[in-house]
């Protein structure tokens, strides 16, 4: 199962992160990427897209062979994305928090950390990287550690989008202190999309929490769908990356 591998990975390239670059050499610059900015940019009336960047996924391979991270996230500020998430997973998303920091220094848009989180030394390098924001996957981390998780990025100022796949987890994330949530309609076993799940999962949520639909949103139909379900927020990572017109895509979604 991909998600096993996945973390066992995690574990491993910790025990070697933290080596490289302990917490000593981790000094957190907070004033400039406040996690209210993720927030705030999600809320608005408008058509709200965090455009990924990724080059690969497990269940799809690389995407581009081809790939400009520059380029991309150049093209979403360009064509009016409200934030930007990057993956940082190295083994099987081909990412990195290299690439993150790098990232950074191009855009003023706030930037969403998304990895596998399973060790608080990661919430302190997300700040340290320059997140705006980090993702929490309720999936793979017990009440306490999501609890103690959230806690600990509040205080360093970021954001927090919690990922929840259905309602056992929902009100997990709820009772923790979760104030953006994102549903992933794409099974972690098998993969599938089921964006009527979703669409339950938000009528569920509480008015005050962002609600962000994740995963399979091909075209504007499935954003106007979800947004009359009530999301406020749509994350889009596949079809932007391929897309030969990034900034032309994002701004007929948004106009």
């Amino acid at each position: 199962m991909f998600l096993n591998d996945i973390i066992e990975k995690k574990k491993q390239y910790l025990s070697n992160r933290k080596k490289d670059l302990p917490f000593s050499c981790m000094k957190v610059n907070s004033t400039k990427y406040s996690g209210s900015i993720f927030s705030d940019n999600l809320k608005s009336n408008s058509i709200n897209i965090i455009a990924e960047i990724k080059k690969a996924s497990p269940s799809k391979g690389i995407f581009l062979e081809d790939f400009e991270p520059v380029k991309m996230i150049k093209q979403y500020e360009a064509g009016g994305a409200k934030a930007v998430s990057i993956l940082t997973e190295v083994d099987y998303f081909l990412g990195s928090p290299e690439m993150f920091a790098d990232l950074r220094t191009y855009t003023k848009l706030p930037l969403l950390r998304k990895d596998f989180i399973i060790d608080e030394y990661q919430i302190y390098e997300s700040a340290y990287l320059g997140a705006n924001a980090l993702l929490l996957i309720v999936k793979i981390l017990d009440e306490k550690k999501l609890k103690d998780f959230l806690k600990l990025t509040y205080e360093l100022d970021m954001a927090a989008l919690v990922e929840v796949h259905n309602e056992s987890e929902l009100d997990k994330a709820l009772s923790c202190g979760a104030k953006i949530i994102g549903i992933n309609s794409r099974d972690l076993k098998t993969f599938k999309i089921d964006k009527e799940k979703m669409k339950e999962l938000i009528a569920l949520m509480p008015g005050e929490i962002v609600k962000v639909a994740e995963s399979g949103i091909k075209d504007k139909d499935d954003i106007l769908s979800l947004k009359s379900a009530g999301a406020d927020a749509f994350l889009v990572g596949e079809t932007l990356v391929k897309s030969n017109d990034a900034v032309g895509l994002l701004k007929n979604w948004t106009k």
